[in-house]
């Protein structure tokens, strides 16, 4: 143990000392990795190469705790810098000076706030990921001049709040991940009529409620794992792709152009959806509700003519009618894995309840109607789950071979009492005569 520790010691003055000789010779930039590491360029090659010809450096998975200064300056046509699953813990301005850098990941460090004046060296940055660092607070202009940025990750942080300007300042960004934080209130347009934002991941934070109209023009919004609850009204909004997953609604009313709707895990013991007049859902996935009555759900989910995919597993199901819980003409795949189902009802009628359906998911339900299988096989509908064994098929083979040779004996027996009657008639006949 005790040499372990002096070699770990060694091995991290090593790399103190290599990072140290970085901020004044940038030209060894490389010498801050070990051997094994992922990079764009062996050390060799970047230390004897032109600097102009170098356009991506990696320090991944090192022990370095700040980028070289002016690396940016030696580098200038570096467009592309991982410093991820390292020791980082500031952002300086004084790192990027003078560089025309397009892409930055520094995920995966210990950055625990950055310097609001960065945005006046990172004019060109597209892509920046943060995810995984300890940011806790983010200053007002902190994105004031990220005027390119189209993908922000600020994931499995620990921001708390974001400031009143931020929205104003990331309408450039495609895609915003601020998902696994601790943000219990949000400010601000998310998607304003000159946006250009095309999703936001918010799931897996602490918010009690959300104004909708302010991702109005988004394509995908994730909200899962939140604490959400009560009434949420979508309606005016143009988002296709909404995750709601794990919080506790009691009503949701969807907008008309909606194609994917996921609210699986919500955890109220009633849920009421409207899905209004002429919706366009495709994907409806209520896997995993605590409902009892799912009555009034599918009554509606009947009317939704665009339909294709519908998940209603790890349910309290118990029965399934294709009779009474009429499905849309439209439904291709069904999943009712791991309910409580005992019986589907009426499936014999499927081709009228679901002519378009392809596929039905009855893992975990321990189903044994040869019937279903029967129907399922001679319409070319692929039901994965169903417990239809050999010997279920064994059993009612015997059951037929058995009455099968009843049949017979009984024949058998019938058609020898004809001939001892023929035979005892020529007998008698022959008496007579003689």
């Amino acid at each position: 143990m005790f040499c372990l520790q002096i070699f770990i010691g060694s091995l991290i003055l090593i790399c103190s000392t290599f990072c140290q000789n970085c901020e004044r010779n940038p030209n060894n930039a490389s010498m801050c990795t070990f051997s094994g590491i992922q990079r764009s360029m062996q050390m060799d090659e970047l230390t004897d190469s032109n600097p102009d010809e170098i356009k991506r450096i990696k320090f991944v998975n090192s022990f370095i705790n700040r980028i070289p200064i002016k690396l940016t300056e030696i580098y200038k046509n570096l467009v592309d810098l991982d410093v991820s699953n390292s020791l980082v813990c500031v952002l300086r301005d004084q790192y990027f000076k003078g560089g025309k850098l397009q892409k930055l990941n520094a995920s995966g460090n210990v950055i625990s706030y950055l310097e609001s004046n960065i945005n006046n060296v990172l004019q060109n940055l597209e892509v920046l990921d943060l995810s995984r660092n300890r940011i806790q607070v983010l200053e007002d202009n902190v994105f004031y001049y990220f005027t390119k940025l189209k993908y922000l990750n600020l994931s499995h942080n620990e921001i708390k709040k974001l400031p009143a300007n931020f929205t104003s300042y990331t309408d450039n960004v495609n895609v915003l991940d601020l998902g696994n934080n601790q943000i219990s209130s949000l400010a601000g347009d998310f998607s304003s009529k000159n946006s250009r934002s095309n999703a936001v991941n918010l799931s897996n934070n602490l918010l009690v409620s959300i104004d909708p109209m302010s991702f109005k023009n988004l394509f995908r919004l994730n909200i899962n794992f939140n604490k959400l609850e009560k009434i949420i009204n979508f309606q005016g909004t143009n988002i296709k792709e909404l995750l709601i997953c794990g919080n506790s609604l009691q009503l949701l009313i969807i907008n008309k152009q909606l194609v994917i709707l996921d609210v699986s895990y919500n955890n109220g013991n009633s849920l009421e959806i409207d899905f209004g007049s002429e919706s366009a859902l495709e994907c409806l996935k209520l896997s995993n509700l605590k409902l009892f009555d799912y009555t009034d759900i599918l009554a509606n989910i009947s009317k939704l003519n665009n339909l294709m995919h519908l998940d209603l597993s790890m349910s309290n199901l118990t029965t399934f009618d294709f009779d009474n819980n009429m499905l849309p003409k439209s439904i291709k795949v069904l999943n009712l894995m791991n309910t409580q189902l005992k019986v589907l009802k009426n499936f014999k009628n499927i081709l009228t309840a679901a002519p378009n359906l392809k596929e039905i998911i009855l893992n975990g339900n321990f189903l044994k109607d040869k019937e279903l299988w029967d129907i399922s096989k001679k319409f070319g509908i692929n039901v994965t789950g169903l417990e239809i064994t050999d010997e279920t098929i064994t059993e009612e083979i015997k059951t037929k071979t058995i009455l099968f040779s009843d049949h017979n004996i009984i024949i058998i027996v019938a058609v020898s009492m004809n001939i001892l009657l023929f035979i005892i008639n020529l007998y008698l006949t022959a008496t007579l005569h003689a």
